[in-house]
């Protein structure tokens, strides 16, 4: 088994989606004073890496608490599209990038998690550019097209879908919910 850990650091410099204050980190307890040390830790809860429960779009979905620690537990399909988000901030994945990768790799086996690499990670050191802050207050950044997602959870039954931009985009975060599937 191969375990690749793409956890963001959370701290006063984490990308936070706009309005969203950083993370505060209050030392309560000191090894000097206190003999141990302990921190008191404040954080909006789509902070950093993180998982969408459905409840997150869609009001009568489940929440955190009510998803199976077996359901996080899944097969995973790793679809590459670096190479089309380069030059373009507003890429959405299509069917046709699900294919290639398919015709590639092999068929996205029912159940699986499906992680979408943009390449937009190597970017989290700068907020407006991993944002894509346009000069309107508008984002910009590769997201997940609504056919796409649809033949993902109609053709090929995934459990949960993730990304490495700031949100999955335009939409598709209710589709996802109202099938029940995890986005992280």
């Amino acid at each position: 088994m191969l375990v690749v850990d793409l956890t963001q650091a959370l701290g006063p410099d984490t990308i936070m989606w706009p309005g969203c204050a950083p993370p505060v980190f209050d030392i309560t307890q000191t090894h000097g004073e206190d003999g141990a040390s302990c921190r008191v830790v404040s954080l909006c809860e789509h902070s950093g890496t993180h998982v969408d429960a459905p409840a997150h779009f869609a009001a009568d979905a489940a929440t955190v608490d009510q998803i199976s620690a077996e359901r996080l537990v899944s097969p995973l399909a790793l679809v590459d599209v670096r190479d089309r988000t380069a030059d373009d901030a507003d890429y959405c994945l299509s069917v046709a990038d699900l294919e290639r990768d398919e015709a590639r790799h092999g068929a996205i086996e029912p159940g699986s998690a499906v992680v979408i690499h943009t390449g937009w990670g190597r970017r989290s050191a700068d907020p407006a550019t991993h944002l894509g802050i346009g000069e309107d207050g508008t984002l910009h950044f590769p997201s997940i097209g609504a056919r796409a997602a649809e033949w993902l959870i109609h053709r090929r039954q995934i459990c949960g879908i993730g990304i490495d931009t700031a949100g999955i985009g335009r939409g598709c975060a209710l589709l996802f919910a109202r099938e029940g599937a995890t986005v992280f």
